[in-house]
């Protein structure tokens, strides 16, 4: 890890609490942080995300800035919900992350996993590099705190614009902003455990008005020692169009990171001679056409995009009167998207992807074209939804690469098993670059 060079802090006492000093407790504190960015090694935790999308009770004073924090919990009406499970790594400061599970990890710009919604980063070291190194100021102790954990410090700072590293990304673009905020230390060990962001200046034509984020950290064996990591945060956006995307997430299973993550198959592998491997293992020939029955169920209540997934091929496929595909072979994939909308036009939107096919015990990479993909009724085909439909549904359908994207129309519950079936066509296999940009705390608008 870097290390950090540390300007001094102004701390503004404002309020003392018994035998407690507050400057011996912020210079403790921010020493403790910068420390622990220093020596945390490479680890990668499971990010749970619940994200939705709410009208704000109050849209015509949502945005004053009086009204800010009742306008932050006066929520309404549901719009739209997802949940996704990643993989994230942070290596050298720097957040990548994955789907669940999957081999490697993919991306530095979480956007291109999950595609539309909020979504934010710098929980693990972006905020904490900015506020306890050398971007915030004015620093001030408020008093104490209760909080479920205990009597808590309470401490305020701010950080301009000359000095931000906070971005949000509007229509393809990155802009700064200034925020503000606080955090918490526990008094007895100089330990930070929350932390907030609050930033209300954005341009006017991006219609958000105000983002705050909130993080929980707890100490976390990594290896032979214990580390600060993020538990528990959220993230509320509040829009001038009368909506609020709110976010929460939970950070678990955290340990050192290897090289690759494995996806585990039930499927072992045989006895089989090293040429039957190779032959197996030959790419599949292109265009031929497979129908896929779940084998893994999906439950819309309990599922998220990120989970991996089974079927299996309904009948046998030949390709130049060769047996390539037997009826029965197993396809490994995950969801890439399950997404509900409500109100007018309620749907689900259900994203898929296929990566690999094993056969005869022996794993083999494929990409899958849909062939049936679109708007379902129930279990039933009754169209592809083409261009003269609502122009409302055209999020839902774009599809992730190599994915099939399946809406089906229902304000209840989802529930998709063997019944479902798809059709998909064999393509070349997919390569994508790395994408190298660094990460920085802040959040793209949906």
């Amino acid at each position: 890890m870097r290390a950090l060079t540390i300007a001094a802090g102004t701390l503004i006492l404002t309020s003392l609490g018994s035998a407690l000093d507050p400057q011996d407790l912020f210079n403790r504190a921010r020493a403790n942080v910068l420390a622990n960015l220093d020596k945390t090694p490479r680890y990668t935790c499971i990010e749970s995300v619940t994200r939705e999308v709410r009208k704000t009770v109050h849209p015509e004073r949502a945005c004053q800035p009086t009204m800010a924090n009742e306008a932050a919990n006066a929520i309404g009406a549901l719009l739209w919900h997802d949940r996704l499970r990643l993989d994230v790594a942070v290596i050298n400061g720097s957040e990548t992350f994955s789907w669940a599970g999957a081999r490697q990890f993919e991306t530095e710009d979480v956007n291109k996993l999950v595609g539309g919604g909020a979504t934010e980063t710098g929980d693990f070291s972006g905020f904490l590099m900015s506020v306890f190194g050398t971007d915030a100021r004015n620093f001030r102790y408020t008093g104490e705190q209760n909080t479920p954990s205990g009597l808590m410090a309470r401490f305020e700072y701010e950080v301009p614009l000359s000095t931000t590293h906070y971005r949000y990304r509007t229509r393809g673009e990155f802009k700064a902003a200034p925020y503000a905020g606080w955090f918490l230390i526990e008094p007895a060990t100089a330990a930070l455990r929350h932390l907030a962001i609050v930033a209300t200046q954005f341009d006017p034509e991006d219609e958000v008005c105000r983002v705050e984020d909130g993080i929980d950290y707890a100490s976390l064996r990594i290896g032979d020692s214990d580390f600060m990591v993020p538990h528990i945060s959220f993230m509320n956006a509040t829009y001038t169009r009368g909506t609020q995307a709110r976010n929460s997430t939970e950070y678990s299973g955290c340990h050192e990171y290897a090289a690759t993550s494995t996806i585990r198959f039930d499927d072992a592998e045989p006895s089989a001679s090293p040429a039957q491997v190779a032959a197996a293992r030959q790419p599949l020939p292109l265009g031929m056409e497979v129908t896929l029955s779940l084998v893994t169920p999906i439950d819309g209540g309990a599922a998220a995009a990120g989970d991996e997934i089974l079927a299996q091929a309904l009948r046998d496929v030949r390709h130049g009167g060769k047996l390539v595909i037997h009826r029965g072979d197993r396809f490994h994939g995950r969801i890439v998207r399950l997404e509900q909308y409500l109100g007018s036009g309620a749907h689900w939107s259900v994203g898929m992807r296929f990566d690999s096919v094993v056969r005869g015990g022996i794993e083999t990479p494929v990409r899958l074209r849909p062939v049936d993909d679109g708007v379902r009724s129930g279990q039933q085909l009754f169209g592809r939804l083409g261009a003269a439909a609502s122009a409302s549904y055209s999020a839902s359908l774009e599809r992730p690469p190599g994915s099939g994207v399946f809406i089906f129309f229902s304000s209840g519950k989802l529930s998709l098993d063997a019944a479902f079936r798809s059709r998909w066509l064999t393509e070349a296999a997919l390569t994508e670059a790395k994408d190298d940009a660094a990460a920085e705390p802040g959040f793209p608008l949906p």
